[in-house]
């Protein structure tokens, strides 16, 4: 069984040795799975069209790849960048099972 010691002293996803506490990591990946959620809800009631939600989601890709040249922050927005790809990923194949039901 893995504990808390254990995942603090996992890699990260760039290989580097994980040094903050886990639960630092919880207010981001609940904002990113809102975030997600809000989407699906808003093309469900037909606020935003399947183009327009996408659109977002590459507006805020684009956002983080271009964020910064400092290259802490440059790791930390392209670690955001390649989450909300993911985030992407799902939302279109979420939409797409609803137009093919």
């Amino acid at each position: 069984m893995e504990t808390l010691t254990d995942r603090r002293a996992s890699k990260r996803w760039d290989g580097r040795e994980e040094t903050e506490d886990v639960y630092e990591q919880g207010p981001g990946l609940a904002a990113l799975s809102l975030c997600e959620s809000l989407i699906l809800a808003l093309t469900e009631t037909g606020v935003l069209d399947s183009r327009e939600a996408r659109g977002v989601l590459d507006d805020a890709i684009t956002a983080h790849r271009n964020a910064s040249d400092a290259r802490d922050a440059r790791e930390a927005h392209n670690a955001a960048a390649s989450l909300i790809e993911r985030i992407r990923e799902g939302v279109v194949s979420v939409l797409r099972e609803r137009q093919l039901g």
